[in-house]
Order: structure tokens, then sequence, then C-alpha cells
């Protein structure tokens, strides 16, 4: 089944409970998944109508905001939901998020050791952040390093 049709199925389900806020969270999540960010946020504002968002959502939200090319929400996003919530997968999107936005030093600063660890795409991030603010030597030195692991 697509992604579209579990949607579809997901919508339909609403349709008769649309106060089932498990249901509009998965749907929300289908939705972002079916390249669909429009139908992605109606469905968390309808969530945040009922209550709070949950992290995950928040989270959505934050990845809705690079689907859609707006790295500058993106990045608030992410900086307010990593004060409570801070994780390697976060960091590594507000890294994302940064350097979309040329803040290559601040994407720079969100990956640690710990992020390039545990997210796989931080290491290649790393480098190129690293050769963006000039710092070839480290970024050769940091990628040898991690060919190496």
């Amino acid at each position: 089944m697509s992604e579209t049709d579990r949607l579809a199925r997901l919508l339909g389900y609403i349709a008769q409970d649309p106060n089932n806020l498990r249901l509009i969270g998965d749907a929300a999540n289908v939705a972002f998944d079916a390249r669909d960010p429009v139908t992605a946020t109606r469905l968390i504002d309808d969530y945040a109508a009922h209550a709070g968002l949950t992290p995950q959502l928040l989270n959505l939200q934050g990845m809705i905001a690079l689907q859609t090319g707006d790295h500058s929400a993106a990045v608030k996003l992410f900086s307010e939901l990593i004060n409570d919530h801070d994780a390697p997968d976060l960091r590594f999107n507000l890294a994302w998020s940064h350097a979309m936005t040329g803040n290559h030093a601040a994407a720079l600063d969100m990956l640690s050791d710990t992020v390039v660890t545990n997210v796989p795409r931080a290491a290649a991030l790393k480098v190129q952040m690293l050769h963006h603010l000039g710092a070839v030597e480290d970024a050769l030195a940091v990628g040898q390093g991690l060919a190496e692991i």
C-alpha cells in the first residue's frame, strides 16, 4: 500500500473519529512521508487544537520546514525542541538547518563526536562545514579519521 493510500485510509478514519489524537498524529507522519506537507501541517494544527504537541510532532514540524525549504523556521523549531529533548538526531537536524541557512559555524557547533557517532550523515556534514569555514586541513583530518573508523 502506498503512503498516499495509507493517508487516504487514515483521513477516512479521522473523519469518523475527529478527536482521536493518535490517528491524527499517525496521519501527520504518513502525510509527511507521502510528501504532502500541506496536509501534514493541517493535521498537526488539528492535533494542537486538542492538546499540546508531542516532541515527535514538534520534530515533524521541523522536518516539514526542511522539506518545504523554510530553513529559518526549522532552525527555530529544532532549537526550541533541543532545549527540552536533547538528542543526537535533533542536533543533526538543527545542524542541517543551520547549514541550509548558511550559518556554517552554528552547524559545526551542533556536530559533536556523539552526533557524528550516532547519526551516519553527520560525518559528511561536519567535513563540509569545516571546508566551508576554510578549515581544509581539519576537514581532511576529520575525514581521514572517520574513514579509518
